[in-house]
């Protein structure tokens, strides 16, 4: 969610941590989990932080948001927007302008997937009084709309390392002036002192601490409604030896395998990905 919107082109929705909370309420990231892999709850963990699950510092007491429309609309009410004129949209006074809260979900159109869960969430947000304009975009636009901030709300990926984290690419309040990726614009001089220490711990039980102390500086602001982490296969016929699989993409080097005769050696193997 756009945190620091011009109030022009992006009106003033998301710059309050209660209507981001709200939205992150109005999210059924269970559904959407099950609608994406079908029931197979082995192919994906529901992600709580901007860490992946599986690793050693992702801060595992912090509790998943569930869904739940009357506490969003409580959060709603809370921060000022409520139907004053019976429409069904939420509105409220910002800069003395009424203002719905009305806004435009992007997504990629490189997968059919990606628009069914936007329409999951836009409907669990419309029982609140939210009305959402869904907006499938091409790759280009949609990378140069969200280095410029010109979004409301919009649905991405990440992917990782298995390394331990440096969260200055998407979290330092630099990389959303210089146009980087914070695209939500998160982050203040403590989140960044934070972010410059944990670059430079060498100590991991000190990495790890420092890490989780900013993952609950996240969770409780909320820039984003984190949703899951799928998990990655490789598969290995059975006609190559000497099979090595890494934590790193792709996870396998072709050119370590070696042909074997008789059809004799390795089956199968898996391994799992950070994202």
């Amino acid at each position: 969610m756009n945190e620091k919107p011009d109030g022009v082109n992006h009106k003033k929705l998301f710059d309050d941590e209660k209507v981001r909370r709200a939205m992150a309420y109005l999210t059924p990231v269970d559904n959407i989990i099950r609608f994406v892999y079908k029931n197979y709850a082995n192919q994906c963990k529901r992600v709580v932080t901007n860490v992946s699950p599986i690793k050693k510092e992702a801060d595992r007491e912090l509790v998943p948001i569930p869904l739940d429309i009357e506490k969003a609309k409580q959060l709603l009410d809370e921060a000022g927007w409520k139907d004053s004129d019976g429409d069904g949209v939420r509105d409220k006074i910002i800069d003395g302008e009424k203002v719905q809260l009305s806004f435009t979900f992007q997504f990629l159109n490189t997968a059919g997937d990606w628009k069914e869960m936007a329409a999951m969430a836009a409907d669990e947000m419309g029982k609140a009084g939210v009305k959402v304009n869904l907006l499938a975009l091409d790759l280009k636009i949609f990378v140069e709309k969200a280095r410029n901030h010109d979004f409301d709300m919009m649905m991405g990926v990440w992917g990782g390392s298995s390394q331990s984290e440096d969260f200055t690419q998407l979290w330092h309040t630099g990389s959303w002036i210089s146009k980087g990726s914070n695209y939500s614009g998160f982050g203040n001089a403590q989140s960044d002192a934070l972010i410059d220490s944990i670059k430079f711990t060498t100590d991991e039980s000190k990495h790890n601490v420092l890490s989780r102390q900013l993952q609950k500086m996240i969770y409780d602001d909320q820039p984003y409604i984190f949703l899951y982490a799928s998990l990655r296969r490789n598969v290995i016929h059975k006609r190559f030896g000497n099979a090595e699989l890494f934590s790193e993409r792709p996870g396998i080097l072709l050119n370590t395998l070696k042909l074997l005769s008789g059809n004799k050696g390795i089956a199968m193997s898996d391994g799992d990905s950070p994202y």
